[in-house]
């Protein structure tokens, strides 16, 4: 399984209210095997801030608010994972949940 840091996308908008959007708590309740959901992952930190690049991953298994997913997306920034990884992550760190149509 892939190791990643995600982006704990609740406190960036806890900390910036009106960046972007969060799916609500009612979404994600919804959440199930097969659906799509948009992440940030930290690859580093620069002195304006962390970098991050956005992944998309299809949602494999639901427990509580964790999450088994496959990467859908290759990375530009980490070779150490690869499209169609197997990863872990939690609610806090889901910044959409997309339609398949978007995939």
């Amino acid at each position: 399984m892939a190791s990643l840091q995600f982006e704990n996308v609740s406190a960036i908008l806890a900390e910036n209210p009106g960046v972007f959007s969060k799916p609500a708590a009612e979404e994600l309740s919804r959440l199930t095997h097969g659906d799509t959901v948009c992440l940030f992952f930290v690859y580093g930190f620069s002195t304006s801030g962390r970098k991050a690049e956005r992944l998309l991953a299809k949602v494999t298994a639901v427990e509580a608010h964790q999450y088994k997913g496959i990467l859908l997306s290759p990375t530009q920034h980490v070779k150490t994972i690869q499209q169609g990884d197997e990863i872990t992550f939690s609610s806090e760190h889901i910044a959409a949940v997309l339609a398949e149509r978007h995939c």
